[in-house]
């Protein structure tokens, strides 16, 4: 996965972000789109709400660890 820096306004800083990936598969089937996540959540992020993708932190908490991923340090 690709990581990003964008700028947080409830951090007034940039922030660490990437995206779920796509499966590589062809089909008919529907494909989720890929989801945001923020690498901050749970770190220095400590708000009820992600003001970046207007979603509770609960679920950019749960994107992060379905994800496997590893928040920013």
């Amino acid at each position: 996965m690709n990581v990003y820096m964008t700028y947080c306004a409830a951090l007034d800083q940039q922030v660490h972000v990437t995206w779920t990936e796509l499966p590589l598969q062809d089909g008919q089937a529907t494909i989720p789109d890929p989801e945001p996540i923020c690498l901050e959540v749970g770190l220095r992020c400590t708000g009820a709400f992600c003001p970046l993708f207007g979603l509770p932190a609960a679920v950019m908490e749960q994107r992060l660890l379905r994800s496997g991923l590893e928040p920013a340090h």
